[in-house]
């Protein structure tokens, strides 16, 4: 597991695209991510449609009305202030950090990785490729009893690299991720329709 996540932090950049089904929720999340620039495309029940944006520093959010107010928490003021524009967030701005860490590929690795012991499944096959598992126990932080049980799978070849990853969470529900185009060109230019979040009624 260590070796395929070295190898894919070298890579620089991945495409990766997560399901999830909770009793309450469901939800889409596409990305292309590089070192330090990314772009989600994040869809959940209930009509939600957010994209989030990391380019030369700023980080960038935009979607429709009830996903600006749900999934980003602005006020209905806020909401319709932004419009169909893009909130920037400068790299000085707190909210900077949560953007960015869903949006870089070092922290997209850092949540495949499994702590504490895990086992190996049999071989299998994950999106056309012969894969290993790696099987273990997530817990979630500040949620003691809530765990997840995940599986991380890597290619069985001499440069392994991960495949995809499935969750089961205590709570009910359940995730699946694949990745793929490691090493992809990730082109991103800034959003020109924007307005700054200094300039929201938050």
């Amino acid at each position: 597991m260590h070796t395929a996540l070295s190898d894919a932090d070298a890579r620089g950049s991945v495409r990766y695209v997560e399901s999830e089904i909770t009793p309450t929720t469901k939800a889409m999340i596409t990305n292309d991510i590089a070192v330090h620039e990314g772009r989600q495309n994040i869809t959940y029940s209930g009509g939600v449609q957010v994209y989030t944006l990391l380019v030369g520093g700023v980080a960038y959010l935009s979607g429709n009305q009830v996903g600006l107010i749900k999934y980003f928490g602005f006020p209905a003021a806020a909401a319709r202030q932004v419009g169909s524009r893009w909130v920037s967030i400068p790299s000085s701005n707190r909210g900077y950090a949560t953007v960015a860490a869903q949006a870089t590929l070092s922290s997209a690795i850092a949540a495949l990785a499994i702590p504490g012991h895990v086992s190996e499944t049999a071989p299998t096959t994950v999106d056309g490729q012969q894969v290993i598992g790696i099987h273990g126990i997530v817990p979630i932080p500040g949620r003691p009893h809530t765990k997840v049980t995940a599986t991380l799978y890597i290619s069985r070849t001499s440069s392994p690299l991960p495949v995809g990853a499935s969750y089961t969470y205590s709570t009910g529900g359940t995730s699946t991720t694949t990745l793929s185009d490691w090493g992809e060109t990730v082109s991103l230019k800034p959003p020109t329709n924007t307005i700054p979040e200094s300039q929201l009624k938050l």
